[in-house]
């Protein structure tokens, strides 16, 4: 993504019109359009100003680092082994305990799904229900 299409990713995130966004940089209207469509490259002071506002200026010069200040590790996925040790258990539990098979790859696709589901949930545990329910959908 160029630099003026993040200026003005940088605006839409704050909610802000052109004219809003120039003013909370202490920079004119034009300069700001100039900015966003490619016509004229903004300066230190810019930048300066859109740091105070949190966003982390290598954003602006690199794709690979994240939009705001402080979120580096935010993007990561964390793992969690005792989620995915309760999905993997669960899961063989109710195959052995039915006597079904599931083939390893679509086992492992259904394993990956629930842990993915379980991890997010702000409880961070497994539920043996909803586990039965979709094996049963798998098998």
């Amino acid at each position: 993504m160029a630099i003026n299409e993040k200026l003005k990713k940088a605006r839409e995130h704050l909610g802000k019109n052109q004219k809003e966004m120039a003013a909370l940089i202490g920079g004119g209207y034009r300069s700001w359009q100039g900015y966003e469509q490619g016509t004229s490259i903004p300066g230190g002071k810019v930048f300066e100003a859109l740091a105070k506002l949190g966003f982390n200026t290598n954003w602006f010069f690199m794709d690979s680092v994240p939009m705001l200040q402080g979120t580096e590790n935010q993007d990561a996925p964390v793992f969690i082994e005792q989620v995915l040790v309760d999905v993997i258990v669960a899961v063989e539990t109710y195959f052995t305990q039915e006597k079904r098979y599931l083939p390893p790859e679509k086992k492992a696709q259904l394993i990956s799904a629930l842990y993915e589901m379980f991890s997010r949930s702000e409880e961070k545990k497994v539920n043996r229900a909803v586990v039965i329910r979709l094996a049963k959908l798998a098998s």
